[in-house]
């Protein structure tokens, strides 16, 4: 029992970021519904054939971030290249996937996770500078340019009850703060649809 989460957003000139995009999303779930593994290998295959592409002048400095997640049961994984983030929400506990020690517990004020535009983080030092190590250096990257080796991988448990949230940055940067998560966890309850309403009036 296999699920796999694919969310890309291009950048490049006009159109060319929808080609990266679409690239990586098109090859990606076809490489894996053949089979082949969620890994490194994958998304430097992956990055390449974007490469290959921007070589042509219409698609000249084309590239796209791309996250993964695969789903098998209870265990999950997910690798992520430049700035789509993945949002893990059981109960009050809220994980930044990208972060792997960027969490609130039970209870926990949400503004604990502060936005991406702000450091350092409220962490303990080592904390916080994992994280700005990761912020530096990881979000640059893009599929099509040299990639991080090896891209990061985070390993978790996904229960019933369990809500993720993948979002490009066209999402999470269009809210003020932190209120869009603030609204998912109030609403928690409610079904994805509902929370989805929410949030597009809000």
């Amino acid at each position: 029992d296999r699920k796999v989460i694919l969310v890309a957003d291009g950048l490049g000139r006009p159109l060319a970021g929808d080609v990266a995009s679409g690239v990586a999303l098109t090859r990606g779930l076809l490489a894996l519904r053949e089979g082949q593994e969620l890994n490194q290998a994958l998304i430097e295959s992956l990055s390449g054939e974007i490469a290959e592409l921007g070589t042509i002048k219409a698609f000249k400095e084309m590239g796209t971030a791309l996250t993964a997640l695969e789903i098998r049961g209870t265990s999950a994984r997910l690798l992520s290249v430049g700035d789509v983030l993945a949002f893990h929400f059981r109960g009050d506990k809220l994980t930044l996937l990208n972060f792997p020690d960027w969490t609130t517990d039970d209870g926990a004020p949400i503004e604990a996770l502060i936005s991406l535009s702000h450091s350092p983080p409220p962490f303990p030092q080592s904390d916080a500078q994992t994280i700005i190590n990761y912020q530096s250096f990881y979000l640059r990257y893009t599929l099509g340019y040299p990639i991080p080796r090896p891209v990061p991988v985070t390993e978790f448990t996904f229960q019933k009850g369990d809500r993720l949230l993948v979002a490009t940055d066209g999402f999470y940067g269009a809210f003020l703060s932190l209120e869009w998560m603030r609204i998912i966890v109030v609403n928690k309850k409610k079904s994805l649809d509902d929370i989805a309403e929410t949030l597009k009036y809000e």
